[in-house]
């Protein structure tokens, strides 16, 4: 009876050979979406590094020129934004400050070389106000946050997360490092270029993961922007956070009071609770729809 079996499967070999290649990547498949999962699960349960909660993210470039003067710090009050060209007072209802690009949530980002006695790591970064710590509570490990007499500074100060410092330092300590990367040898014109900015580590903050919870811990260093003066940048982003309980018609006051200090300029508002779970949607998609 076994040799009728083997018989059997031998003159039907090519339909069973269809049958263990549908098999074998039938597993494959259930072992990609499952190592995708525990890899998304592990993530989740990591420290976010900031705090989302109570917190507007404003797009569309907050500060700018109007009549000649490039628009300064900002503050939220009790009706919205106030920056000190305009005369705003404390505030009343919350903070803000000025990003880069801020918490973005999304699954992408800037990127730069940073460098250390000939180690070179690829690290994310942004540019950020001296308030950002506060506004989105970004724990500091070592040294210390950017403050205004960083103004006065031969060089670019900066603050990286403990991902980078294992990267790049190991163990040794990285206050008061340069990690501006090296010029290229040959000459400017030729491929080489001038040597960049001096990028001075002051300060240490935890892993800091922007593009959301299912997002890998990745090196990432934030650089200091002013609001004011001959070196201030435009900016793209305005992180406000806002006191517990803030109803949403105030995300339409924070508009208006936008366009009266920035007129002729578009904004968007969006929390930053709403841009996570837009972004944990765009994340589990390849896991709800896999077969």
């Amino acid at each position: 009876m076994i040799r009728q079996l083997m018989k059997l499967c031998w003159n039907r070999k090519r339909a069973q050979a269809l049958v263990v290649v549908e098999v074998f990547f039938s597993f494959f498949v259930l072992f990609a979406v499952m190592a995708v999962a525990v890899y998304n699960l592990d993530n989740y349960r990591r420290p976010l590094g900031f705090d989302y909660h109570d917190v507007l993210n404003v797009a569309g470039g907050v500060a700018g020129r109007a009549g000649g003067q490039r628009r300064g710090h900002a503050d939220v009050g009790g009706r919205g934004v106030a920056a000190p060209a305009a005369g705003g007072a404390r505030p009343r209802r919350g903070r803000g400050c000025f990003g880069d690009g801020g918490p973005r949530l999304r699954p992408w980002g800037m990127s730069a070389t940073v460098e250390y006695q000939g180690r070179r790591v690829e690290s994310f970064h942004n540019e950020v106000t001296d308030d950002f710590a506060q506004v989105m509570r970004v724990e500091v490990t070592q040294g210390r946050w950017f403050e205004p007499g960083d103004d006065a500074l031969s060089y670019d100060p900066v603050l990286i997360n403990e991902r980078l410092k294992r990267d790049l330092f190991g163990a040794l300590d990285p206050l008061g490092k340069n990690i501006a990367p090296e010029p290229d040898e040959q000459p400017v014109g030729q491929g080489g270029g001038k040597a960049p900015p001096e990028r001075r580590v002051v300060g240490v903050f935890t892993d800091f993961r922007e593009d959301g919870e299912l997002s890998g811990p990745e090196p990432y260093f934030l650089g200091r922007s002013r609001v004011a003066g001959a070196e201030a940048k435009p900016y793209h982003n305005l992180v406000v956070r806002v006191r517990p309980g803030t109803p949403a018609a105030f995300e339409e006051t924070l508009m208006n009071r936008l366009r009266a200090v920035s007129p002729g300029r578009t904004f968007q508002v969006d929390p930053l609770a709403k841009m996570r779970r837009s972004a944990l949607r765009l994340r589990l998609v390849p896991i709800v729809s896999a077969p």
